[in-house]
């Protein structure tokens, strides 16, 4: 499990609790294809989340919501996403961090699978 991120459009400025569009491209960079669909047991479904950090690095939002895969992803192949992101409700500097899941498995980055971080002002 790998991925390569290549952020196309992150705000750096959001104001407290509110709702806001990050676009990024995901590649999946590992050698198996990344299923958009759960078994019938609910797992393997692959998604882009996200984890909200404060400048200490402790951990405000553990787990974002899910923007889902638009189809199968395969070796080599990318994918651009429109995640939706909500903010922290108190304001400061915090670190958006955007980590693949594999929905009752594993998050990638507990895999040793890359991250992308970037810094965001909430207002």
């Amino acid at each position: 499990m790998d991925v390569v991120y290549e952020p196309v459009k992150v705000p750096d400025r959001v104001k407290a609790g509110s709702k806001m569009t990050a676009v990024i491209r995901i590649k999946n960079a590992g050698m198996e294809p990344w299923p958009a669909r759960a078994t019938s047991d609910g797992r393997n479904t692959i998604a882009l989340a996200y984890h909200w950090f404060d400048v200490e690095g402790g951990v405000v939002v553990a787990d974002g919501v899910r923007t889902r895969l638009k189809g199968d992803l395969h070796p080599g192949k990318t994918m651009t996403l429109d995640a939706l992101v909500v903010a922290p409700e108190k304001p400061g500097r915090y670190r958006l961090q955007f980590d693949m899941v594999q929905e009752l498995v594993a998050w990638f980055s507990g895999k040793k699978a890359s991250v992308l971080t970037v810094p965001v002002l909430v207002e």
